[in-house]
């Protein structure tokens, strides 16, 4: 029973994203506004500083997510 209980949270664990930090979701509004300002150059710029900082974009129909970079 109590075995259970862990694997049950261990998956739970496993399926909850990690919230990205303040930094980095403030860098995605900047990137979310340089696209609608057509500013592409700047989009990629904050997109390789989101990078750099551990996590992707990924563009959906609903908007940008972040998604932590899997480590090695």
């Amino acid at each position: 029973q109590h075995a259970l209980e862990i694997q049950e949270q261990l998956e739970a664990a496993a399926n909850t994203k990690p919230e990205p930090p303040a930094e980095v979701k403030d860098l995605l509004k900047q990137r979310t506004a340089a696209r609608a300002n057509h500013q592409w150059q700047k989009a990629d710029d904050l997109r390789d500083q989101i990078t750099a900082l551990g996590w992707q974009i990924m563009d959906t129909p609903e908007g940008a997510e972040l998604e932590p970079l899997a480590t090695s």
